[in-house]
């Protein structure tokens, strides 16, 4: 797809390599930028399991919020729901129904094979 860009606009181009956009992401700061593969319903963040670079996927989320949770969740152990991250300095009710499309606690469960399908000898 391409398009013009308008006078003063600045267009970037950035492929799919995670380490392309980790580097944007450093250089640009966050300064008001959404995350490239920022998190969707689609693509949520697992709380339980997320580094700071994921959760900064998050709307409002920055290194200091990312490191923040991070901590509470060393201090908890794990997130029991998603409601702890309102012990989070800066994370209130208002953020906590922003996020909450966006965030899952564990990631998908892995299929476990059926008990009963086992094959039979004979």
């Amino acid at each position: 797809m391409e398009e013009e860009a308008a006078a003063g606009e600045t267009v970037l181009v950035v492929d799919d390599d995670v380490s392309t956009r980790a580097s944007l992401l450093a250089v640009l700061g966050g300064a008001g930028i959404p995350a490239v593969g920022a998190a969707s319903a689609d693509d949520p963040v697992v709380l339980n399991t997320a580094a700071a670079d994921d959760l900064r996927r998050l709307p409002g989320i920055g290194p200091k919020r990312a490191d923040a949770i991070l901590a509470l969740r060393a201090r908890l152990g794990r997130f029991h729901a998603i409601e702890d991250l309102l012990k989070v300095k800066g994370i209130g009710r208002a953020t906590l129904k922003r996020l909450r499309p966006l965030v899952r606690l564990d990631g998908p469960a892995s299929p476990t094979p059926d008990a009963g399908t086992s094959p039979s000898r004979g």
